[in-house]
């Protein structure tokens, strides 16, 4: 988020943004395909596709990532869909309080 809110501060905003999201992909992407690679490097095709299945040990730490993923999907979803709904309400003219029942059984349709 950083580097997109800087992007937004000089001119032109559209390249800068660009360049920011170009930039937030390739960082993000990057020890994504490393950590993929090396895992099947390490563990095979051998796993189970829960990978938490071939985890031994506290019962607290599949806990613990089984929460993490859960609110990690959460935060995504919120990154995501908040321009997609500033986008819909702009473009129908919705206003107000995105609280407001007119609103909110808009955005759940």
């Amino acid at each position: 988020m950083l580097p997109e809110i800087q992007a937004t501060i000089k001119q032109p905003v559209v390249k800068n943004m660009m360049k920011s999201l170009y930039f937030q992909f390739t960082v993000g992407v990057v020890p994504l395909y490393m950590i993929t690679f090396a895992g099947y490097w390490a563990y095979g095709s051998s796993t189970d596709a829960y990978l938490l299945n071939n985890v031994n040990g506290p019962v607290w730490v599949k806990a613990l990532a089984n929460i993490t993923a859960f609110l990690q999907s959460v935060i995504a979803l919120h990154i995501f869909a908040s321009p997609m709904y500033e986008y819909l309400d702009t473009k129908n003219a919705i206003k107000g309080s995105a609280l407001n029942i007119k609103n909110l059984s808009y955005r759940i349709m």
